[in-house]
């Protein structure tokens, strides 16, 4: 799926402190399982993504999610 770019609005996140304008929104039912995301930009940007309607402290992953190896018997 792709999500186009299509608004600004500016909203303040008090759990960080932090300024950030929602650039687009998805709402659907969402499936078990893991979910990777792949963000692009022309030039350099800084991106924090939000998945979910409640904030949970919880890991997070940057890049790539490591692959457990397999044991060897």
């Amino acid at each position: 799926m792709t999500i186009k770019i299509n608004e600004r609005t500016k909203f303040y996140e008090p759990f960080g402190g932090v300024n950030y304008l929602y650039l687009a929104r998805y709402k659907g039912v969402a499936e078990s399982g893991e979910y990777s995301f792949v963000i692009t930009a022309k030039g350099k940007a800084a991106v924090t993504i939000a998945v979910g309607e409640k904030e949970i402290r919880g890991e997070v992953l940057r890049g790539a999610k490591p692959t457990p190896t397999p044991a060897q018997n």
